[in-house]
Parts: structure tokens; sequence; C-alpha cells
């Protein structure tokens, strides 16, 4: 499953898949068997958040990375705010449609 540490393991209960950010990639389970389903390349972090209205997902790290849960394919990356921040988590759906991010800074 490659190399790299875990942070937040996320089950998306609407999707029914299970998404396991590692290094710089996100693996991706069906939640009822288990089985892998696939990975989401070059989108990585610490943890992921899927939005069931538009199917994206994002993937907190250096940059927030935004992906199509179905496809699994890369969308873009968001850059996060302060040059010397990461965005260490991403939860749940924000009260504008779009998921907040709590930040950590370097020093």
């Amino acid at each position: 499953m490659g190399s790299g540490g875990i942070d937040y393991v996320t089950a998306d209960n609407d999707g029914r898949r299970v998404y396991v950010p590692r290094g710089g990639n996100t693996f991706v389970f069906d939640l009822d068997s288990h089985k892998y389903i696939g990975t989401v390349t070059n989108v990585g972090g610490h943890g992921v958040v899927v939005d069931a209205a538009s199917h994206h997902g994002f993937a907190s790290g250096q940059k927030i990375g935004m992906f199509d849960a179905g496809t699994l394919e890369k969308i873009k990356d968001i850059d996060v705010a302060a040059a010397d921040a990461f965005a260490g988590a991403v939860h749940g759906q924000g009260f504008n449609s779009q998921p907040p991010v709590a930040e950590h800074h370097a020093d």
C-alpha cells in the first residue's frame, strides 16, 4: 500500500467507500466487502472528505487535493492560504457547501 504514515481513515457512508490517504496517494476500498477499488494518484495527505452532492473528494496536505470520487481522477490542487502552513484536516460539509479546513503552521 505504498510508503508513509496514515493519519485519518475516512468512511464515506453515502458512497460506501473507505479512503486511506498514505504518502502522496489515497487508496480506496469498498466499505462493505473491504476490497481494493483503486488509487487516487498524487492526492494524499492527512485526511479525506467527500461531498455527496458533487461527488468531489478533498484530501488535506501541503495543498488540498481535489478529485472525482467516481473516477478517482485528480481534478486540481488548491493552495493553502499561508506559505508556512498545511491543511492538517478537512471535515464534512461547511455552512457554504465548502469543506472546512483545519490549518497547521510550521512554527
